[in-house]
């Protein structure tokens, strides 16, 4: 009897392992997608600044081009 005791202590111990790193690996994903979320959010909002500069930058261009225009004119 002590054989089987000490088999099924053995085996609850490794349930017991598994349901935690089950739950471990459940966080970890969990951590991954919030990680990829921000990540994915600071590209678009990166984006958005670098077009927002563009955008601005092309303006200025376009009105020294229209001046130097009227100027050769």
């Amino acid at each position: 009897m002590t054989q089987k005791g000490t088999a099924l202590r053995n085996y609850n111990k490794l349930v017991k392992c598994i349901k935690e790193l089950c739950q471990k690996q459940e966080e970890m994903c969990k951590q991954i997608q919030q990680e990829k979320d921000e990540k994915q959010w600071l590209q678009n909002e990166s984006s958005q600044t670098l077009l927002s500069v563009l955008k601005r930058e092309s303006g200025k261009l376009t009105k020294a081009t229209a001046q130097s225009r009227r100027a050769r004119d």
